[in-house]
């Protein structure tokens, strides 16, 4: 009788967010056997998951004209309740994502189109193999060069304000995000990858004074004197703001008024990353060693807080981090006892039902081979 081999199974954002906070990927994942988010963040997560399809499905698309996106952008609208219209969150939002998927069919698909020819994979998730572990990622795009013939990897992140745009592109070459991707992308075709580049789509800011969503295909400057419209800051008589959803002319041409240099600051690429191998191979050898840490000690830090605190480590220094949103389990941590034990009885978590396994084949798994931890 053979002993069953023990294969870890984790997923890269996962893995990222266990090394940020541990306390984080606790709750996330395993707090009250299912893990629990914050009802706030459920339906902005969702957005950022059709972003992400959206300019996937362009990719696909072999027609990208103006009328083709428009129509495209009219379907996504048409089953907007009068309820929908009113929550001005939730449109901004979507306002954000459709703006996004129109510049970019108008102004960054076609030149990618003549530099480059879409390489396709059998499945959206790719997994690299590591033996025990095998780590999945999820390519935005992996791309062939017309010219010279060099494979290059792409990912898509929300990128935070203009000021820090800089530092957080040059910031991917340290992410171990980018180098299991090219990896794991070389594993699946069998070729080498040249690079890997993360695009960062410019998510803009909320503003402190309103709580407006502060970006160029939400919230315009109307003139209710002469009707007109404009992208820009105005200021004078009758220039008001308001919001993308009430400009007649539909998104494609707002973002068309907007122009080129607007698309242009909405997507911007890293700098080239190459994949280092040696720090991948670290990094994987820590996270084998993580990953039998948390087999082997979940079950006795549901019952015992003292181990949940020592194998699940806060990292306070995430909770309200200088760039970017605060943690959304901030009350799970830092309220009162009864919150901190058991979290999911407060009004404003629920359980994570998100489903998280990777769709493999039986063959895939191989025969003997148990999979011990889906991040």
């Amino acid at each position: 009788m053979t002993t069953p081999k023990i294969t870890f199974m984790t997923d890269v954002s996962q893995a990222e967010m266990d090394d940020t906070c541990g306390m984080k990927y606790w709750l996330s994942t395993f707090e009250a056997g299912v893990g629990i988010i914050h009802k706030e963040t459920r339906i902005p997560q969702a957005i950022i998951a059709k972003t992400v399809e959206d300019l996937q499905l362009l990719a696909q698309m072999e027609d990208i004209s103006e009328d083709t996106i428009t129509q495209t952008v009219e379907e996504i609208l048409a089953p907007l309740t009068r309820a929908d219209k009113e929550d001005t969150p939730k449109m901004e939002l979507l306002y954000r994502r459709l703006g996004w998927f129109a510049a970019y069919a108008l102004y960054v698909e076609p030149m990618l189109r003549t530099l480059y020819e879409d390489i396709p994979t059998k499945y959206p998730e790719l997994i690299l193999d590591r033996d025990p572990l095998w780590v999945v990622t999820r390519p935005g795009r992996i791309l062939r060069s017309r010219s010279s013939d060099d494979i290059v990897y792409r990912e898509y992140a929300f990128m935070p304000p203009t000021l820090w745009n800089r530092k957080w592109l040059q910031s991917w070459h340290y992410n171990i995000r980018l180098h299991v991707g090219i990896k794991a992308a070389e594993e699946e075709l069998k070729e080498p990858i040249a690079y890997g580049q993360m695009m960062g789509l410019s998510e803009g800011y909320r503003s402190l004074t309103s709580e407006k969503l502060v970006h160029p295909y939400v919230w315009g400057w109307y003139n209710v004197k002469s009707g007109a419209w404009s992208h820009a800051l105005k200021s004078g008589e009758g220039w008001i703001p308001k919001p993308v959803w009430e400009y007649g002319g539909g998104v494609v041409q707002w973002v068309k008024l907007c122009g080129q240099e607007v698309a242009s600051q909405q997507f911007q690429m890293s700098p080239p990353v190459y994949a280092n191998e040696d720090i991948l191979n670290e990094w994987i050898g820590r996270r084998v060693h993580r990953e039998r840490q948390i087999k082997t000690m979940t079950s006795s830090a549901h019952t015992n807080p003292h181990i949940r605190a020592i194998h699940f480590p806060r990292n306070t220094s995430q909770c309200k981090p200088l760039i970017g949103d605060a943690c959304p389990f901030l009350k799970a941590c830092w309220t009162d006892r009864k919150t901190r034990a058991m979290p999911i009885t407060h009004d404003e978590y629920i359980p994570n039902l998100q489903y998280r396994e990777v769709p493999l084949k039986a063959e895939e798994v191989g025969e003997g081979v148990v999979v011990g931890v889906v991040g």
